[in-house]
């Protein structure tokens, strides 16, 4: 293994020493004079000074590292190596040294870190795997006085100590700068967390998104203002660094990885840079970056690399909002990186904004949400839902969150997503109702038997009404007594309330044995708004005492009590019988009721009771049970 690594590094590293264009480590010494460039407005490539100040062995993906000092015009507001420029590239007689990678976050900031191109070279012929050197790199030429060398420290750990001494530099990568265009502040600090990994440093920009303009005039070059794409079209996620090196098509820049994930797709074009800001912890370019001319193949951590000509494959994203408000626009669509690890937050992030710009307030209401999926590895999934919450922009993408959960991390298949497409009806309005009492048209049946149950609702702010809901029982329903459990859809009478929505996300898991049955028993879970019957076998040696007799009064309660179960052998109830039934509100609340089954073969005549509403010539489910006028203006209330 070890003859075969050096076979495919000695070539890389051979071309460095025998290119004339580059400058291999071994010929640097300090005192060196040399040139880098970079852009701090505009599209204008300027130069600024370097003086070689020593020479670090290092460790990892990264042998070796030049500690520079910079100076010259663009530095003259006192600022200092800026989040923006790791990856400007730096000449020594008009050979390239390599690129600018990290600073310090303990020293003059117009100190610096140069990544040796002879390191960067290998991003496009072989793999490293390492984020960043695991041990101190020693000064074998030159170097600083009072300092033995550099201790090389994560950005989210920097100032904390790191274990290091005072005899160490602490560098860090220099951070790459994260501009978030078309978000609202709103999404962009749920977004926050998920951008917040490696040497990226968000920035809020508050403008618009840029676009497709500008990359008619992008002619790459050393020096020029590079952007990677995250999210493209109405909202933008755009990172901003400089090009060190382009050969053939093909491009390196960076001099640092950018998420260290190996091989990626990620796009890549042209930047302007508005202006370089100062900063008392690190100074950043602000700019915008433009459309995607070509791709990052690879984020490794020497840089990374890629090529011109060829695009990514994105997720296109398109969302729908309708209702509440009259605007000139209701449709919103943008392009996500296939990364599964972050592509949920930055569609999800997205989406909740459409929703906010769309209401222009934050608050409560309903959502009728509609969305499909598509992808490799999977079925077009389709799902519509039904949802209430007090902030409706949040409440509204619950479900769709949970799926691109499910898919992204799921242990059978990979998942490369193609579209995601989201229609979205809301209303100001609370359309939701608390389940009452049940109404049995009697309380013994036959199995096969087909009656309907009236279930006692209260809207929200308004008047108590009945939904009906049809049930035909199977005709191998065992005799005995049947605990009828009648909810909102959003309530799972199997999963206690202190275990939560955590055991039932579990549920999924442990109960899929493939992709396929993942997410069809995601899409089996009923709608919010439908009105769900499940009977279960109660356990017929637990007869409810003289003092635990059902009365009116105990349909208030959320549940009978566990014991009542029938359990199997290992503690785990049978599977239950279910019925649904649509209605047009987010229901929440349980009652339950307990039924008999007569056994057929002991039973011959079974009437209804006196004054039931058992299945007559009218069947009701084909009537109209939309509300009264007066519920109508209750629930609007």
């Amino acid at each position: 293994m070890l003859l075969l690594v050096a076979l495919i590094l000695w070539p890389v590293s051979q071309q460095a020493r025998a290119d004339n264009r580059f400058m291999p480590v071994s010929a640097i010494r300090p005192e060196m004079k040399g040139t880098g460039y970079t852009v701090v407005s505009g599209s204008k490539i300027e130069p600024f000074s370097v003086r070689v100040i020593g020479l670090l062995k290092g460790s990892g993906p990264v042998k070796d590292f030049i500690l520079i000092k910079v100076s010259g015009k663009i530095f003259a507001n006192g600022g200092g190596i800026a989040a923006g420029m790791s990856g400007s590239p730096v000449f020594i007689d008009n050979k390239l040294i390599g690129a600018i990678g990290y600073g310090f976050q303990n020293a003059d900031p117009t100190y610096g870190l140069v990544t040796p191109i002879e390191d960067m070279l290998r991003i496009w012929s072989y793999p490293s795997h390492t984020l960043e050197p695991e041990e101190p790199a020693v000064f074998y030429q030159g170097g600083l006085k009072s300092y033995e060398g550099v201790a090389f420290v994560p950005r989210e750990t920097a100032g904390t100590g790191n274990g290091h001494d005072d005899k160490w530099l602490q560098a860090r990568p220099v951070a790459t700068p994260l501009l978030v265009s078309g978000l609202g502040e709103r999404a962009f600090n749920q977004l926050y967390p998920t951008l917040t990994r490696g040497n990226l440093l968000p920035v809020y920009t508050g403008l618009a998104a840029a676009g497709s303009g500008g990359n008619h005039d992008f002619q790459p070059k050393p020096g020029s203002a590079v952007s990677v794409t995250l999210v493209d079209g109405d909202y933008e996620v755009k990172s901003i660094g400089t090009l060190t090196w382009i050969e053939d098509n093909r491009i390196l820049a960076f001099g640092h990885p950018f998420f260290n994930r190996g091989p990626v797709d990620y796009g890549f074009g042209g930047a302007e840079i508005l202006d370089t800001l100062t900063s008392n912890v690190f100074p950043f370019k602000m700019g915008v970056g433009y459309s995607p001319v070509g791709r990052i193949t690879e984020d490794r951590g020497a840089g990374i690399g890629g090529v011109l000509g060829s695009t990514p494959e994105f997720i296109e994203v398109s969302v729908t909002v309708r209702g509440e408000r009259k605007t000139k626009r209701d449709h919103y669509s943008f392009r996500v990186i296939q990364d599964e690890q972050f592509a949920p937050g930055l569609i999800l992030a997205g989406i909740m904004d459409a929703v906010d710009r769309r209401l222009d307030r934050i608050g409560a209401g309903t959502a009728k949400v509609s969305f499909e999926i598509a992808g490799e590895n999977i079925p077009v999934i389709k799902r519509e839902n039904f949802y209430f919450g007090s902030d409706i922009a949040v409440a509204s993408i619950y479900e769709l969150t949970r799926l691109l959960q499910l898919l992204s991390g799921n242990e059978f298949k990979p998942v490369k997503l193609t579209s995601v497409s989201v229609g979205m009806e809301i209303s100001p309005q609370r359309l939701s109702a608390k389940l009452l009492q049940t109404d049995l048209p009697k309380e013994e049946f036959m199995p096969g038997e087909e009656f309907i149950i009236y279930q006692r609702l209260l809207p929200y702010r308004g008047q108590e009404v009945k939904a009906p809901l049809r049930i035909t029982l199977p005709e191998e329903m065992a005799p005995g007594k049947w605990i009828l459990s009648v909810h909102g859809a959003g309530y799972d009478t199997s999963i206690k309330e202190d275990n939560g929505e955590k055991e039932a996300e579990m549920a999924y898991w442990e109960e899929s044995t493939s992709l396929e049955d993942l997410i069809s028993e995601f899409l089996s879970t009923p709608a919010n708004n439908q009105l769900v019957a499940e009977a279960f076998p109660m356990d017929q040696s637990t007869e409810l005492g003289e003092d635990q007799e059902e009365t009116e009064d105990d349909h208030d309660s959320e549940m009978l009590m566990e014991e009542f179960f029938l359990h199997d052998e290992d503690g785990e109830r049978p599977d239950s019988h279910v019925w649904t039934e649509s209605t047009r509100y987010f229901l929440t609340g349980e009652d339950q009721v307990v039924i008999t089954i007569i056994d057929p073969n002991t039973e011959e005549d079974f009437p209804l009771e006196e004054g039931s509403s058992g299945l007559g010539e009218a069947d009701p489910l084909t009537e109209d049970h939309e509300p009264s006028a007066a519920q109508e203006g209750a629930a609007k209330n």
